[in-house]
């Protein structure tokens, strides 16, 4: 058509056009060619569009680039002849003359010349004839579908599987169930990192592109008036997740039509990924898919339903967005855009039809597959004869907790201690982050007045240090401990009994031995007893050797004897690597 674009008879004789022609020439390129001639039709239908204001709209819908074909439905033949009559006049006034007209209706195809049409009446009677339509077979005559297959030569090897699976052109998805096991089989093939030319077991590729060929589906929308209901049904598997659409309504006879719109699948991440969030990401696919349809209907009264089996991600599309994390929360605002919350209902797993495009169907199965190719057959009845809505309880699941701070309380520390320590191998970061936790406590059983404020200091670091030292003891001195906390003696065999050990106001155990009488600090007198196996003691063995500068293991030994009685102390200081 774009060669057929010429001046009129009238200006073939202007110098300036044929000027001003010959330098915007430029060279025919399928990208440049069909832009410029859709433009070209656009320009044209705007001129006259005052006069032809019903078909405007129309126009600019149905004008595409791949060899400027248009579908088209209309309801009654006479208003099928009527629209064909007025884009022809629209688009002949800029001599752009349409051609290839193809129709399901012998009325409409008698009135236009036989030049101009590739479908004759007679081709529709005997259904002997289909068309391609946008990457698919149309048989106008039986009004079905077909996907247009070539059947490949055997297929021996990685580099011949992927170019068969490459020229499987399914663009609405109909045979999904069979294409999904192609997806999920060529990335099986990448993951051992197998060559281009290496060999794949017995073919069994070929034979399943012959059934392919065979498969019919049905086009029909109902077009009668009333309102065409799409269900969508979602599923995830391990392997890959998969959507599906179903269009319903009511034809001239009053009954109820189900057939399938439109189908999608995604094989599953090589990254490990829950089933909740795979089916989560399997109704964002569904939502994708109903944003389009709803596009391509938009001229009809549409009603949604959405179906899916996972009572958790259910849940997520039924809560606030703003709840969730972030990975939740950003997919279910998206599907909550498109599909509102209340018209996701529950369905179970043998009923839903997405299940077949995520594990697969063989080709045979999947022609005598009547879930696949229309649905439940609740569907075709009215809604009181749908599943029940399962109720959800109030609870969330573990990955769809909202964030809310929660505050414990608790008699004692102990278990925020051994948490603490487990987490932390700094010696001076452990007691800063206790000390601050100790003048919590002690700030919520004081008025606002009396509340501590400021850095830490170093009476409460000592007070921390204590409390951390004395929950080490217990532990690792659990039955010393427990004699002095009950005024017993220590047993015979205890190896603390010669340091005769005692327990000061705080609870921390300490050397009483001879340096009881001796004029130097308590701290000096009466050191504090800790065991080597513990990390935070080694923690302050590593803090003392840094802060002294690096001092050599003697010294360093010293320094921790003016505080602490480390039991295997010296090997301790020469296995800690920072001496």
């Amino acid at each position: 058509m774009a060669s057929n674009v010429t001046l009129s008879t009238l200006h073939k004789d202007r110098g300036n056009v044929k000027r001003l022609l010959t330098t915007l020439e430029k060279k025919f390129n399928a990208q440049e060619v069909s832009i410029a001639l859709a433009n070209a039709m656009m320009q044209e239908v705007q001129e006259i569009q005052k006069k032809f204001e019903s078909i405007d709209q129309q126009l600019m819908e149905l004008t595409l680039d791949d060899d400027e074909q248009a579908l088209k439905e209309e309801k009654e033949s006479e208003e099928g002849k009527k629209l064909r009559r007025e884009i022809q006049e629209v688009l002949n006034r800029g001599h752009f003359s349409l051609r290839k007209w193809s129709s399901n209706s012998e009325e409409i195809l008698e009135e236009i010349p036989s030049d101009m049409i590739t479908i004759t009446p007679d081709e529709i009677r005997t259904q002997s004839k289909s068309i391609s339509a946008l990457g698919l077979k149309w048989n106008p005559g039986n009004d079905t579908f077909s996907l247009m297959i070539d059947t490949p030569p055997p297929v021996t090897t990685k580099r011949e599987f992927s170019s068969a699976v490459a020229k499987t052109f399914d663009p609405l998805g109909f045979v999904t169930p069979v294409t999904v096991t192609f997806k999920i089989l060529f990335q099986l093939l990448w993951v051992p990192g197998i060559n281009w030319e290496s060999e794949l077991p017995p073919d069994k590729v070929q034979s399943q592109f012959k059934c392919l060929q065979e498969a019919e589906i049905p086009r029909i929308i109902p077009a009668k008036e009333g309102v065409i209901e799409l269900h969508g049904f979602s599923y995830a598997s391990e392997k890959a997740f998969s959507a599906v659409v179903y269009a319903k309504g009511i034809d001239e006879k009053g009954q109820a039509i189900v057939n399938l719109v439109m189908a999608k699948s995604r094989v599953a991440p090589l990254s490990p990924i829950t089933i909740p969030r795979m089916e989560l990401n399997g109704c964002v696919l569904l939502a994708q898919i109903m944003e389009k349809l709803k596009d391509a209907l938009s001229n009809r009264k549409i009603e949604v339903h959405a179906w899916i089996d996972s009572m958790i991600c259910l849940q997520w599309l039924k809560n606030d967005p703003r709840k969730r994390n972030r990975y939740i929360g950003a997919r279910t605002s998206f599907i909550m855009e498109i599909i509102p919350p209340d018209r996701w209902r529950h369905v179970a797993s043998g009923d839903n039809p997405a299940d077949c495009a995520s594990r697969g169907l063989l080709p045979e199965e999947l022609m005598q597959h009547h879930l696949w190719w229309h649905g439940p057959d609740w569907l075709k009845k009215d809604e009181t004869h749908w599943p029940a809505t399962k109720v959800i309880k109030k609870a969330n699941p573990d990955e769809a907790k909202p964030n809310k701070m929660h505050v414990f309380t608790s008699q004692n520390t102990e278990e925020f201690l051994f948490g603490l320590l487990e987490n932390h191998s700094d010696y001076l970061r452990t007691v800063r982050v206790f000390a601050l936790t100790l003048r919590f406590i002690k700030n919520t059983q004081v008025t606002e007045d009396e509340r501590e404020k400021g850095f830490v200091t170093m009476n409460e670091q000592n007070n921390a240090a204590d409390r951390i030292f004395a929950y080490i003891q217990q532990q690792y001195f659990h039955e010393e401990y427990k004699c002095l906390n009950s005024g017993k003696p220590l047993p015979k065999s205890s190896k603390l009994r010669h340091l005769v050990p005692c327990l000061d106001d705080s609870g921390v155990m300490r050397v009483l031995g001879r340096l009881r009488r001796a004029q130097v600090p308590e701290r000096i007198r009466h050191p504090i007893i800790l065991p080597s196996q513990h990390p935070m003691v080694r923690s302050l063995v590593t803090f003392t050797h840094k802060t002294h500068l690096h001092l050599s293991a003697q010294l360093t030994q010293g320094i921790l004897r003016s505080r602490y009685w480390i039991v295997g102390m010296r090997n301790l200081v020469m296995s800690s690597g920072s001496v």
